[in-house]
């Protein structure tokens, strides 16, 4: 399996890269589930059966080697690349109070996270309902810490190259206005982090994400991108815990910026500057975007939890935003 490395940041600004991120097909579902056949009926007289020999030492070896290998093959409990399969838990944004229309993505620390041997994070399935997958986008994959926020389950993002990702937009329309809401603990307050990033590989005008000291920050700022533009809050990044809530009102090109941008921290709406050597103009054509990324960061990165990470086709109202904010303080008190 080959694996891309991710760079950071925005060819469209000055000194800028543009990301290089390998699509990996997210697991499908299905498993090899191959078992014995019935073996057909014995019709043979009782004499000629009698008359059968008893197998041999070696044939009793070679059966139960090859009975050995069938049960491993059928084992429901792996899928074809060695992960375990999905739990099949589903949440309920209602009875949690959260808002249930247009939910495309929740992704759990405490459910769904599948590992290996070790730890280390193969697959973290949707528990929306939309069986919307993340694989691991490089050979390094995020690890498990069972108590990484407050006590609480969190996906680890030590270093550079532990993102993840899968191949597609989540069904969002290319105009349509989206929401991210991330919960999550930093450990490195100095450089760039990206929660969670909608785009496409190697075109950084296609980017929309909750960005940490985005492109140019003057420094230790919570931020957002969006197509070609980085902005700045003033809101400084911290290790403490935190909310943050992303909404955009639509992505239609021309759309004013960084006035569609609602960009939530801790429950207070904060403003957002733009960093110097940003576009300079308004949502850029995002039709091109196939994929969605979670942890893409510097090359000197150290490190950022991530406890929950919900998505919403459709910018959140006030009500709503504070119900997500609520949502979280109940689930990581």
């Amino acid at each position: 399996m080959a694996f891309a490395a991710c760079v950071d940041d925005s060819s469209n600004a000055p000194g800028g890269q543009g990301f290089d991120a390998s699509t990996q097909p997210p697991f499908d579902g299905s498993f090899d589930g191959a078992s014995d056949a019935p073996s057909a009926a014995d019709t043979s007289l009782p004499d000629a059966a009698d008359a059968s020999p008893p197998p041999t030492d070696a044939g009793r070896d070679a059966g139960d080697a090859a009975d050995a290998a069938d049960a491993a093959d059928a084992a429901p409990q792996l899928d074809d690349a060695g992960c375990p399969v999905p739990t099949g838990f589903v949440g309920d944004p209602g009875d949690a109070g959260l808002p249930a229309t247009g939910l495309a993505l929740w992704l759990r620390a405490d459910q769904g996270v599948a590992t290996l041997d070790g730890g280390a994070i193969c697959r973290w399935d949707d528990v929306s309902g939309n069986a919307r997958s993340f694989v691991p986008g490089t050979s390094t994959p995020p690890s498990l810490d069972p108590v990484g926020i407050k006590t609480k389950p969190a996906v680890l993002f030590p270093a550079p190259s532990t993102f993840m990702q899968r191949n597609d937009v989540l069904g969002i329309a290319a105009t349509s206005g989206r929401t991210f809401a991330v919960y999550s603990r930093t450990i490195d307050t100095t450089h760039r982090f990206q929660h969670f990033m909608h785009g496409a590989p190697g075109t950084p005008g296609t980017y929309f994400a909750i960005d940490a000291n985005s492109f140019n920050t003057a420094g230790s700022r919570e931020g957002a991108y969006t197509t070609g533009n980085a902005f700045d809050s003033p809101i400084a990044t911290t290790t403490n815990p935190r909310s943050h809530i992303l909404s955009i009102s639509s992505m239609v090109v021309g759309g004013p910026l960084p006035g569609v941008l609602v960009y939530d921290v801790d429950g207070t709406v904060t403003t957002l500057s733009a960093n110097p050597g940003s576009a300079g103009v308004g949502v850029q054509d995002f039709s091109s975007a196939t994929t969605s990324w979670i942890g893409v960061t510097t090359n000197v990165f150290s490190g950022t939890e991530v406890g929950e990470i919900l998505v919403w086709d459709h910018a959140l109202t006030t009500v709503e935003r504070a119900a997500v904010r609520q949502y979280f303080l109940t689930h990581f008190p």
